[in-house]
């Protein structure tokens, strides 16, 4: 299962210190696949370490709700907090990047919803919550999220002889 996300987003240049911003994106269940033929599960997590590096001067989470076919919430999973660019300079730029370990969680419970949810709803919530009165954005910075996928406590498999 191959999971990609392109997004756009077209912001303002400049951001005072209690700007929050929320975009989001719809995102075809990319587990679909892996789950449809499993058997309810018992002890499994399985999760999301995302490695970020950030020259962007603002924070933000990601947040995945799983949605159902008739559009309703089904659970929300939300990563901790990503540290904003390091070194915010009085012009508001960022000066160095800061990198954030995180994780996206997905509880036994969860992992059983998931052969009901088509699609996720993924949103950045971005905040400038710094010291500074502003921040500003330039055509060089960026924000690089790495990730790795995880699967603890053991998987319940049904084997059928032929």
């Amino acid at each position: 299962t191959f999971l990609t996300l392109i997004d756009t987003v077209e912001v303002p240049l400049r951001f005072a210190n209690d700007m929050i911003l929320n975009t989001s994106s719809e995102l075809a269940n990319p587990f679909l696949d892996a789950v449809k033929n499993l058997p309810a599960q018992d002890s499994m997590k399985m999760g999301f370490t995302l490695k970020v590096t950030n020259r962007i001067p603002l924070a933000m989470k990601i947040k995945m709700t799983a949605v159902n076919a008739s559009d309703s919430s089904l659970f929300v999973v939300e990563s901790g907090n990503i540290r904003a660019a390091d070194g915010i300079g009085s012009n508001g730029f960022a000066t160095d990047t800061a990198l954030t370990s995180t994780k996206l969680q997905f509880t036994t419970e969860q992992i059983n919803l998931l052969k009901d949810v088509p699609t996720f709803k993924v949103e950045f919530v971005v905040s400038a919550t710094q010291s500074t009165g502003f921040v500003a954005l330039r055509p060089s910075d960026y924000i690089r999220i790495d990730v790795a996928a995880s699967l603890s406590d053991g998987v319940k498999l049904e084997l059928k002889k032929k």
